[in-house]
């Protein structure tokens, strides 16, 4: 993880970064998601931002180029990536479930910008080839083209 003073850059370098989302969770976290340094958290009252990179353990998210963030009324993160899919955390970020390539083919990869809403139980996650559905945490999806 990364540690930065709150409100310098969470970069070692101080350099700048592209941000492509930024949102609060329901309990005040702020999340950031960026082209190509995968996406920095805040939690509430921290002093130090965490980073959550991809890496090749399976359980980190599917790459680094994150632009929409949807939470859950269980504790769900929802993030999705510009060209690899999105992934799903119920453990408050310690490891992720992906769907990308493997999963989707060639299809479904491009999550739209902010393309993932969650109401009740009911996940939407919107690309650039329809719209997925699912009630029950990704188990089963319903596409919409």
């Amino acid at each position: 993880m990364v540690e930065a003073r709150v409100g310098a850059s969470p970069l070692p370098t101080g350099f700048g970064m592209p941000v492509l989302a930024v949102t609060r969770d329901p309990r005040g976290g702020l999340w950031v998601g960026t082209y190509g340094e995968g996406i920095f958290r805040l939690r509430p009252g921290a002093t130090a931002w965490e980073q959550v990179r991809h890496d090749t353990t399976g359980s980190s998210i599917s790459w680094d180029f994150v632009h929409a963030f949807a939470f859950g009324p269980r504790g769900e993160i929802w993030y999705g990536t510009v060209g690899n899919g999105w992934g799903l955390s119920t453990d408050d970020g310690q490891t992720w479930t992906n769907w990308t390539f493997t999963q989707l083919g060639p299809q479904w990869q491009y999550v739209a910008p902010d393309g993932i809403v969650v109401r009740g139980d009911t996940v939407w996650v919107g690309t650039a080839d329809g719209v997925q559905m699912t009630t029950d945490d990704g188990q089963h999806w319903m596409a919409f083209t």
